[in-house]
């Protein structure tokens, strides 16, 4: 299935548990997401497999600063010579960071790890080292990169991870989203993930269903076109009103929030999504229950076991 094309411009690359883009344009062609360190031989040698003169590939565009999206970059650029890695300024900020690139590094090793476990990647392939990410082009919401024919329209996405974008194909009606609609993972489970603000999430999702994608490419477990796209939206949507529910539910006291993050850990680290660390997972459950917590959209009684 990898590679594979999904429309007259945009190719999907990567392997069940990372999706990674290719859209080519009459001037150039730019690739989205980077991945982590594991898949970038593997991303180099589907490049080949379409054979993509690697001087068409201008920019590498980095959706946000997490792991599982950033690290395989230098090893793309590496592979990639010509290829500039482009992000915006807030994800080049937080990269620049000690504290974060010690813990991005060991994120890496154990996803990419489990990648190899999965046999999602070639074990035959070279296994490069991880290196630290250097953002060489810095773009910004509201900014249109014309890769010839066709566009692709920078836009802010905060709510998941600081300095979130997305990037939306109008000629194709395709969005990339990242992680910014959630992780869908291929037994039907969504997994909601509004890690740095509920509220700025939730307009995020929502501004992102009213351009009425044709297609969706997030960040994992492949890219969603047609009927598909339309069932993501609203299983994502689904999944977004259950936790605030679920969640808010529980907020009458400190011992069910507890037992709320357990729950929640139970419920999403489930297939796919085991390539996280279970300590990074059970944080990450915390971190939905906080941010529900400090929405202030949400009824005022959400608020009353703080």
């Amino acid at each position: 299935m990898y590679p594979k094309q999904l429309t007259e411009s945009v190719f999907l690359l990567g392997n069940p548990f990372v999706s990674i883009y290719l859209v080519k344009g009459g001037r150039f062609s730019v690739l989205v997401e980077a991945g982590l360190s594991v898949t970038a031989p593997q991303i180099a040698d589907q490049l080949k497999q379409l054979e993509i003169d690697p001087t068409s590939l201008r920019y590498l565009i980095l959706t946000h600063t997490h792991a599982d999206h950033v690290m395989g970059a230098p090893l793309i650029k590496e592979a990639l010579p010509h290829i500039k890695i482009a992000a915006v300024r807030e994800a080049r900020d937080l990269r620049l960071k000690p504290k974060i690139t010690d813990f991005f590094t060991q994120e890496d090793a154990y996803t990419s790890k489990r990648l190899l476990d999965f046999e999602a990647v070639d074990p035959h392939l070279p296994q490069p080292t991880a290196m630290p990410v250097t953002v060489q082009e810095i773009i910004s919401p509201d900014d249109t990169l014309d890769l010839g024919e066709i566009s692709l329209h920078i836009l802010d996405a905060p709510g998941h991870c600081r300095g979130g974008i997305a990037l939306w194909e109008p000629r194709e009606k395709t969005i990339f989203c990242s992680d910014s609609m959630g992780f869908h993972l291929p037994s039907g489970q969504f997994v909601s993930n509004f890690y740095v603000d509920y509220d700025a999430y939730r307009n995020t999702f929502e501004t992102l269903c009213k351009l009425k994608p044709e297609w969706i490419c997030p960040g994992h477990c492949g890219a969603y076109g047609g009927k598909e796209a339309k069932r993501f939206m609203a299983g994502a949507k689904r999944e977004l009103d259950w936790i605030t529910d679920y969640v808010t539910a529980q907020a009458h006291s400190k011992e069910a929030l507890i037992e709320a993050a357990d729950a929640l850990f139970q419920r999403y680290f489930v297939d796919e999504a085991t390539i996280f660390s279970p300590e990074n997972t059970k944080y990450c459950m915390e971190l939905l229950i906080r941010r529900i917590l400090e929405s202030k959209t949400l009824s005022p009684t959400v608020h009353s076991s703080e």
